[in-house]
């Protein structure tokens, strides 16, 4: 867990030592001269569900950033492609929740690998903003042997028709069901998963693993055939995450919970509580 103070004004505490926490500095920051204060304990009332199978240490092992937003910017986005029966063809639908201003317009494009423009609207820009769904023939499917990704930019003009602010990312077309037999299908074929669990390992950094660690795990899992990852209790580093849509890894994205400590004593198991 850890304390958080910018310029000797408290801003804000968090647990969880795996998933992103996000302050605001807004109403302390200086245009020069800041001064930010981390205290950070190994142990807090979150520890007992962050009881993973694995060496402990104490401090910050994730990189720290400090990020400028516009007075008018996406706040989250939820990007929905579907694939029709025929797999062949699919609907792309966008919807965005904005913070700031509701004045200017959101340019939403989705571009294929070739560069070629598959959707392009503009929309006025308001706290909540939808595209509704587009259809698109002959999509490319995403699979671990074809990964192709599509490019979405999603850029917030003012009313100048100024760009304020560029939100590019990559995402594929791939339909997950469950069959009358039971069987996992991805695009319509059986799912055949060569799986391994990962933990953010190196064995000179411990925990804080760089993206060139990551590069490696994946060279790694190309040569053994892997083509699925399970991330072990707790979310990984950002990159990863595209590291596998780029490489065609499936993946188990789990959250940070494993609480060995409500059933588990000194490495016993017994039924008391």
């Amino acid at each position: 867990s850890m304390y958080l103070w910018l310029n000797g004004h408290f801003v804000g505490y968090a647990e969880d030592s795996f998933t992103p926490s996000e302050f605001d500095l807004t109403p302390y920051i200086q245009d020069e001269g800041n001064v930010m204060a981390v205290e950070v304990f190994k142990h807090s009332t979150a520890s007992w569900i962050e009881d993973q199978d694995m060496f402990r240490f104490s401090g910050i092992f994730r990189s720290v950033e400090l990020l400028a937003q516009p007075a008018t910017h996406v706040e989250d986005m939820t990007i929905r492609p579907s694939v029709d029966d025929g797999y062949h063809n699919g609907h792309f639908s966008l919807d965005l929740q904005l913070a700031g201003a509701p004045v200017g317009t959101v340019h939403v494009l989705v571009k294929d690998a070739d560069g070629n423009s598959l959707v392009d609207q503009s929309l006025p820009v308001d706290e909540k903003v939808t595209l509704p769904a587009v259809a698109l023939e002959n999509i490319h499917l995403w699979d671990n042997h074809h990964p192709y990704l599509y490019q979405l930019l999603v850029e917030i003009r003012d009313e100048q028709g100024q760009l304020v602010e560029l939100v590019p990312y990559r995402f594929g077309f791939r339909r997950i069901e469950i069959n009358a037999d039971h069987v996992v299908l991805l695009n319509g074929h059986r799912l055949i998963i060569n799986g391994v669990n990962r933990h953010e390992w190196d064995d000179q950094r411990g925990r804080s693993v760089t993206l060139a660690d990551m590069e490696s795990d994946i060279q790694t899992f190309k040569e053994n055939n892997i083509n699925a990852v399970r991330t072990c209790h707790y979310p990984d580093q950002l990159p990863w995450y595209q590291l596998c849509d780029d490489n065609g890894i499936y993946m188990m994205a789990e959250n940070n919970l494993e609480s060995h400590a409500t059933w588990q004593k000194m490495g016993k198991v017994d039924p008391s509580y």
